[in-house]
């Protein structure tokens, strides 16, 4: 999970200065933790908000009022989303929130706060054209790649053929 790094349970040269205060993070909708990630949000007092609380996104509003931020980084993985709301993620699950859920949360959210930044991920579209509903190949040989490589003097980027 991208987010344990960022609270500082990754490799430390990708961790943040300053890492992320677990009790800053709300994840709303989450239906799927396997037993370690369930253990560390308990014992980190990370909010976990799950999906019959969005009837109305007032608690989406209360809990992220509750770690006393005025600014928020929204990140959505398509995931938190019934699979009958949409196809195209790579691990479904039942009993998610509605997109009307969703996008009436969102709004919320930035009627309340500030929104500083934000993504979407976790979408895995099918192949097209008979792909048989499997994702789409996206290795490497398929789809032109980008790799930094950083050092103290230097950045370059190489591309993969096409």
């Amino acid at each position: 999970m991208v987010l344990r790094t960022l609270l500082g349970g990754g490799p430390a040269e990708l961790a943040p200065e300053p890492i992320l205060d677990p009790g800053l993070v709300v994840l709303a909708g989450t239906r799927a933790l396997d037993d370690a990630e369930a253990d560390y949000a308990e014992a980190a007092g990370i909010a976990l908000l799950s999906p019959d609380r969005f009837d109305t996104a007032e608690a989406v509003i209360a809990a992220l009022r509750d770690t006393g931020a005025t600014e928020v980084y929204l990140h959505v993985d398509l995931d938190v989303l019934d699979p009958s709301e949409i196809d195209g993620v790579a691990f479904p699950e039942p009993f998610g929130v509605t997109t009307a859920q969703l996008t009436a949360a969102i709004r919320a959210i930035r009627e309340e706060f500030t929104v500083v930044g934000a993504g979407i991920t976790e979408f895995a579209p099918l192949r097209p054209r008979g792909g048989g509903g499997r994702p789409a190949d996206h290795s490497p040989d398929r789809v032109g790649t980008r790799t930094m490589k950083t050092g103290p003097h230097r950045t370059t980027a190489t591309r993969s053929p096409e």
